[in-house]
């Protein structure tokens, strides 16, 4: 049996952290053409999934298909973030996530989170 890629682990993780209220999104890194000239994006070495737990800590994942290996830009990123009181992980599955965040995905599951009250543009 084939391992699954870094693209379907990825999907799982943040749909796993959506499913548990935690505010992450999709972090891209890389090159384009466009009209012509190739323009970077993003910062190399940073994480799949940023995001903001619901303690205020700020969240970077790391996800990897097994027998992947991060990259020393990779590494350096996830150090930096822990060295900054962040929470750095690297995830093979949403197991990892789990033993990871452990109650932070308790505290407010998505079925359950307070609504904000949209005020109107007239409204000041």
């Amino acid at each position: 049996m084939s391992a699954a890629p870094e693209a379907t682990i990825l999907t799982a993780c943040k749909r796993w952290l959506d499913t548990r209220g935690i505010f992450c999104w999709r972090n891209s890194v890389g090159a384009a053409c466009i009209g012509g000239r190739w323009q970077s994006f993003g910062l190399k070495g940073s994480s799949d999934l940023l995001g903001v737990l619901p303690d205020g800590r700020f969240l970077a994942i790391e996800c990897k298909s097994a027998g992947g290996r991060l990259s020393p830009e990779q590494a350096d990123f996830l150090e930096r973030v822990q060295q900054l009181g962040g929470c750095a992980i690297v995830a093979f599955g949403t197991d990892d996530l789990e033993l990871a965040l452990g109650d932070q995905t308790l505290l407010f599951p998505i079925e359950t989170r307070p609504k904000r009250e949209r005020k109107h543009r007239d409204e000041t």
